[in-house]
């Protein structure tokens, strides 16, 4: 069985699982951030996540959730992302309240 490495946005961050040879699980928050709102995978580097934020744009880890760095749209909210092959597309806008 191969390392199997799951993302999820647990409302205080982005925790990630590693499900390890042996059969145990290892369980981090990966991005200490109440402010994530959404994830996606690149489909072409499925290393490679970005995660959509309030107010800090979109962030990006290219080890599979292991370290993050701003990848643009800073000061913008980012609700949703999606990625092909071809590109990335997100939608932002910024908050009434």
């Amino acid at each position: 069985m191969s390392i199997q490495i799951i993302l999820a946005n647990s409302g205080l961050g982005i925790a990630r699982a590693t499900h390890a040879k042996d059969g145990t699980w290892a369980v981090e928050l990966a991005l200490d951030s109440p402010d994530v709102t959404c994830l996606a995978t690149h489909p072409a580097y499925p290393l490679t996540v970005y995660a959509g934020m309030r107010g800090a744009g979109v962030m990006r880890s290219d080890d599979a959730g292991s370290t993050w760095q701003s990848a643009g749209l800073v000061g913008q909210q980012v609700r949703a992302a999606t990625l092909s092959v071809a590109g990335v597309s997100s939608s932002s806008g910024r908050s009434s309240a």
